[in-house]
């Protein structure tokens, strides 16, 4: 006996199991979080979301050759360096993304697979590393009234010296 189930029926069974609470769990890799500012060093952050590999871990570049649908890659990608971090307990909690200052296109694609003997993920990326990741703006020296650069450290203490020799 086969068992047959329109595209009809599904979508209202699946509208019932949200509605109770039964939404499936997300599993495997989260999204990437750029930490560096544009002329720093390529640097992000992926959380490992409800997997707990053990064994030995590895994380890479995924290769395409492995993956057909995965999406092509920039040249950039194989510039990209891939580690592990830990918590204290030993279990994996993100992939560190490392990389060069610059890349010769604003955007890079990439996979990244994370085995174990007993899984694996893989999970692609499209970064935008100059829009995504943080904007530190620069800041402006405090001139005193001679035009010399000093710090609110330098000058407080100055006007402490100042009041108590007059």
């Amino acid at each position: 006996m086969e068992l047959t189930m329109s595209k009809h029926k599904l979508v209202p069974l699946a509208v019932i199991m949200m509605a109770l609470g039964a939404t499936p769990a997300l599993a495997g890799l989260g999204p990437i979080k750029v930490l560096s500012s544009a002329g720093e060093a390529f640097e992000a952050e992926i959380p490992v979301l409800d997997e707990n590999p053990q064994g030995a871990v590895v994380v890479r570049l995924a290769d395409r050759n492995h993956y057909s649908l995965i999406a092509p890659y920039t040249i950039s990608a194989e510039r990209l360096h891939f580690s592990l971090l830990r918590r204290a307990d030993g279990v994996v909690s993100k992939v560190r993304v490392s990389g060069p200052s610059d890349f010769p296109e604003p955007l890079l694609n990439f996979a990244v697979e994370m085995s174990w003997p007993a899984g694996r993920v893989v999970r692609e990326f499209e970064v935008d590393y100059l829009r995504d990741g943080p904007h530190h703006k620069k800041k402006s020296p405090i001139h005193d009234d001679n035009g010399k650069k000093l710090c609110r450290w330098n000058r407080s203490i100055d006007w402490i010296t100042s009041a108590w020799e007059s």
